[in-house]
């Protein structure tokens, strides 16, 4: 029996398994895909949605002045833009 007689079996042994394994990437490759468009997607209405919501805030000081509750809420805009903001620049 030759060297290369008593290894072909663990090669197609290791190629089977390189297959296995590169299916199943492929397969999570999709996933994520999938899932990083649903969420990112989501980040980026969501940061018009803020940004919005300041603007309209911003106006409403210029003209009329805005109460407690709403520079409350003008403050967490702000800080949730800031961490949608990041989160957009790491996809």
């Amino acid at each position: 029996m030759t060297l290369l007689q008593s290894g072909g079996g663990r090669f197609r042994y290791q190629a089977f398994v390189s297959f296995v394994v590169a299916s199943k990437l492929k397969y999570l490759k999709g996933k994520l895909k999938v899932w990083n468009k649903e969420i990112f997607e989501d980040i980026k209405v969501k940061k018009h949605e803020l940004l919005d919501l300041i603007k309209s805030l911003d106006l409403k000081e210029e003209s009329f002045g805005l109460s407690s509750e709403e520079l409350k809420q003008r403050s967490e805009a702000k800080a949730d833009w800031a961490k949608v903001f990041v989160l957009e620049e790491i996809s």
